[in-house]
């Protein structure tokens, strides 16, 4: 539960959003596309958009939206926020110790069975101006045991080689390979010593200054240089024509367990090969994710590989009761008394062509549902040096 002042942040802003014409449903899209996905992050540390600001005191999670934001604007009721923060002399340096981090943080929560948008949702932020580091991490429901919810307020990561280069090739894909790197060791040393300073938790923090921070890019740092274009890959997730054309009441059920499935895969691709998420997108019975891979990168994982990868970690879903809880959520939502906590109805209708209510979301959002639409999904990859290959989900 949020502490007092944050419960007074809280009305504040609803009374804003119930005041002001630019607290708007429509206007909070048109601000948040304007953002694009993260990358409006590093080049100088510009003031809070007021919709971040919104996120953090009415618990709206935001953190997912990009480009095509109509496709993942969904405002979804928080039960915990964890915010932490470090500072660094060497601003490069922290963005790839933020990447480490985050890498650090999915893993773990992966390897106990929890998924993004069903369980959680994170982001990463440096910026230039102070080397400040920001780790925003939203709990969803109670499934994270708190034990488990502490320790990522002390998350540390151990650097290895392996974790070096995927983490420096997630940079070359989101950046364009303008990053100089220095000597190894010490890069390694570099973090290490940054690793062992505590986190600061939001909570705790009175200001921290940009001024004071004296910059120094020692180890790591940017080229001025035009960025080259990363290789994409993409992945499609396609429901069946005739099965659609037969149940077309779910397509919204679809949408879900596509968008969960989305983002538990392509954060597996990005862990196990340094690759880059950059777009999300949706259309009835088709369910995209765009990726980036440095263009350097000398290693070609054949798409056969890539779509196996990502079959394993849908079946991995299903297994550890991931789709079971997105149905709990389904089944719970109530557009009067929890608004905020419901699918966005509009969002749903522009992608599928169906609206959906309360009474329909307690219809359709049942196992025996799920078990049909993994029964008839293909995974297709493509990319701009791959093969195309597509294979049945099950």
């Amino acid at each position: 539960m949020p502490d007092d002042w944050h419960e007074q942040e809280r009305l504040s802003l609803l009374q804003m959003y119930d005041e002001q014409e630019q607290c708007q449903p429509q206007r909070w899209l048109q601000q948040i596309q304007s953002q694009g996905h993260k990358r409006a992050r590093r080049r100088q540390a510009k003031p809070k958009p007021w919709w971040r600001q919104a996120q953090r005191a009415l618990n709206i999670d935001l953190s997912h939206v990009n480009k095509l934001a109509h496709y993942y604007f969904c405002i979804t009721l928080i039960t915990m926020n964890i915010t932490l923060v470090k500072t660094t002399s060497q601003p490069a340096l922290g963005h790839f110790y933020e990447h480490l981090i985050c890498m650090e943080i999915k893993k773990s929560l992966y390897d106990q069975g929890f998924f993004k948008r069903v369980d959680y949702s994170l982001t990463g932020t440096t910026y230039d101006i102070g080397g400040l580091i920001e780790i925003d991490i939203h709990i969803y429901g109670k499934d994270i045991p708190r034990t488990v919810v502490n320790s990522l307020r002390t998350i540390t990561c151990d650097i290895d080689e392996l974790k070096f280069t995927t983490a420096l090739q997630q940079i070359y894909a989101e950046e364009g390979n303008l990053l100089h790197v220095g000597d190894y060791e010490d890069i390694v040393q570099a973090i290490t010593d940054l690793d062992a300073e505590p986190w600061q938790d939001i909570r705790n923090i009175s200001t921290i200054d940009a001024t004071t921070s004296q910059i120094n890019d020692e180890n790591m740092y940017y080229v001025d240089a035009d960025p080259l274009k990363p290789q994409k890959i993409i992945t499609t997730i396609t429901l069946d024509k005739v099965f659609t054309s037969k149940n077309r009441k779910l397509l919204p059920l679809f949408y879900q367990l596509a968008k969960v499935s989305l983002f538990t895969t392509q954060d597996v691709l990005c862990n196990n090969h340094g690759y880059y998420v950059e777009e999300f997108t949706h259309k009835n019975n088709k369910s995209k994710a765009i990726i980036y891979k440095n263009y350097s990168d000398a290693r070609i994982i054949s798409a056969e590989s890539l779509s196996n990868q990502q079959i394993k970690a849908i079946q991995y879903i299903q297994s550890s009761q991931g789709f079971e809880r997105m149905l709990t959520w389904l089944q719970s939502v109530s557009y009067e008394t929890s608004y905020w906590e419901a699918p966005n109805p509009e969002e749903i209708y522009n992608e599928t062509g169906i609206y959906t209510g309360e009474a329909g979301w307690s219809k359709i959002a049942i196992q025996d549902n799920v078990d049909l639409l993994l029964q008839n999904i293909t995974i297709t990859v493509q990319g701009d040096d791959l093969q195309t290959f597509e294979k049945s989900l099950i």
